[in-house]
């Protein structure tokens, strides 16, 4: 669990000096990828720095919470950067939810019905006015939620496979025994 220093910093996370010289180092890798491909701007001026994570773990099931900051720039002519001000919400940071490696295969989700598993942030509309705090906690019972419902599907899948076990046997022993009802297509 995070240490909050208020609402909206956890401590351990990136300062503002840390973030802005790993977003001027990121931008300056961005122009000497493009320069080496002779593709100006090809990489843009936007992206996302992580300043937090924390694993957790939940029915067995882990995850990650990550921190992160926004950034954009302005592009000046003498190779430098000037940072916009703004984020994508009130605080300029967001929390995102990841598996913590694992990740649940395509077809899997889309039979469970899991597409977004333990996929998710606070990006979405009506999310904006939230604090970092809030945040924090509606990805977390987000990803909970995610948790609990693989869990679920795993007791509900080993109840069927025992029910069929026990279906099976039970027909395996009336075909035995010769006590099978014939099919009114059956004639002897």
């Amino acid at each position: 669990m995070p240490v909050w220093l208020d609402d909206n910093t956890i401590k351990g996370e990136l300062s503002d000096d840390e973030f802005v010289s790993q977003v001027t180092d990121k931008m300056r890798s961005r122009v000497e990828k493009e320069q080496k491909e002779k593709r100006p701007g090809n990489y843009g001026n936007d992206g996302n720095i992580k300043i937090y994570e924390e694993t957790k773990q939940y029915k067995g099931i882990n995850y990650k919470l990550i921190v992160s900051r926004y950034f954009a720039v302005a592009r000046l002519n003498n190779g430098n950067f000037a940072l916009r001000p703004g984020g994508m919400n009130k605080v300029g940071k967001h929390v995102c939810v990841e598996t913590d490696g694992i990740e649940m295969p395509d077809g899997l989700k889309e039979f469970l019905d899991l597409s977004e598993f333990l996929y998710h942030d606070s990006l979405h509309g009506g999310q904006e006015d939230l604090t970092l705090k809030q945040q924090w906690k509606e990805m977390d019972e987000w990803a909970k939620a995610d948790c609990k419902r693989v869990a679920s599907l795993v007791s509900e899948f080993d109840e069927k496979v025992k029910q069929l076990k026990r279906e099976l046997v039970e027909f395996t022993r009336s075909i035995s025994k010769g006590d099978l009802p014939l099919s009114p297509t059956v004639r002897l």
